[in-house]
């Protein structure tokens, strides 16, 4: 009687503990939450959140994310060869561009971006251009820069004032256009000393129109003028040839003008002051926890501040602030 009340006592101890784990990953990984982790650090950004689609939704590979002017969070599932649309609140809303779909199937969605009217812009890398669908996930059209210039790796693409910046990872050019297709400003990879780019995955800008970079296969970021004239590199060390970078790819400048990165294979985010050239933040690890990535990849700022950075294969998105 008493092995089987031990028994018993066991059981109800497992239940109890399914259940409580059941409801961590429920509240605290399957949609958005708004916990703080205070990591204590001063200039470290604080974890708020995490969203991984529930069911249809689950991402597969998330490669980039941006929102759109209504909170929603826009999401290259590259795996799955789609993109998928996250209410404010972490909510799957909407699925599009699947493969198998007769026009606007994508094969590689990597970048993601969203003009001022809401159409979405997705670079689907392998296949060398940009798809462009509505608000509400229909294909519209493909973009189609003038002269007939043809991409080569399209990658982490954005738009800022209705200006959409390419990085070709393939080419090593990068460009902005007007959203009629004619090209503005043309940073052509040349091979010169300084302003060679090796695999650029992704572009963002500052309020003075400063074009960054993030060249990965050189380990740093390159910064250009709004004209495409470079100006110099930030590589957090002295010695430009030994960068602190590996592996570089989502971008932002905040209104500090600290640069963020998401450096890949270090499994962790970066932050540079980029007057003096100095690392001076860093966070994250590898591994699975609340602010900790397995290959981050895109990153995207909102106005108020809040970070969303790419947890590849993690498949989800986080949140700091």
């Amino acid at each position: 009687m008493e092995k089987k009340k031990v028994r018993i006592i066991m059981l109800l101890i497992v239940i109890v503990v399914a259940i409580l784990y059941a409801l961590i990953a429920y509240f605290g990984g399957l949609r958005v939450i708004n916990n703080i982790v205070d990591r204590g650090e001063e200039g470290v950004p604080q974890f708020y959140g995490t969203i991984i689609g529930l069911g249809e939704y689950a991402l597969q590979k998330p490669m980039d994310v941006t929102l759109d002017k209504d909170g929603n969070v826009l999401v290259t599932d590259t795996n799955h060869r789609r993109v998928v649309v996250f209410d404010s609140n972490g909510e799957g809303k909407l699925i599009f561009g699947s493969k198998d779909e007769e026009e606007g199937g994508l094969s590689f969605p990597y970048g993601i971006a969203v003009d001022s009217k809401g159409n979405i812009y997705v670079a689907d890398m392998y296949e060398n251009r940009i798809a462009i669908f509505d608000q509400a996930g229909k294909f519209t059209k493909y973009f189609e820069p003038e002269d007939d210039y043809q991409f080569d790796g399209p990658g982490q693409i954005r738009i800022y004032d209705d200006k959409l910046y390419v990085p070709e990872v393939q080419s090593g050019n990068v460009s902005v256009f007007d959203l009629k297709g004619k090209q503005l400003v043309f940073m052509e990879n040349k091979q010169d000393e300084d302003s060679t780019l090796n695999l650029p995955n992704a572009v963002t800008i500052d309020d003075a129109g400063q074009i960054y970079i993030s060249d990965t296969g050189r380990g740093r970021i390159a910064i250009f003028s709004d004209k495409g004239k470079y100006i110099k590199a930030v590589t957090g060390s002295e010695q430009e040839d030994t960068p602190t970078l590996t592996s570089p790819r989502g971008i932002i400048v905040e209104k500090s003008r600290r640069i963020l990165v998401t450096d890949m294979l270090a499994h962790e985010v970066i932050g540079y002051n980029s007057e003096e050239n100095k690392k001076v933040v860093e966070f994250g690890a590898m591994g699975i926890n609340a602010g900790e990535f397995q290959y981050p990849s895109g990153m995207y700022q909102t106005s108020d501040g809040m970070i969303y950075i790419v947890d590849s294969i993690n498949h989800r998105i986080q949140k700091f602030k």
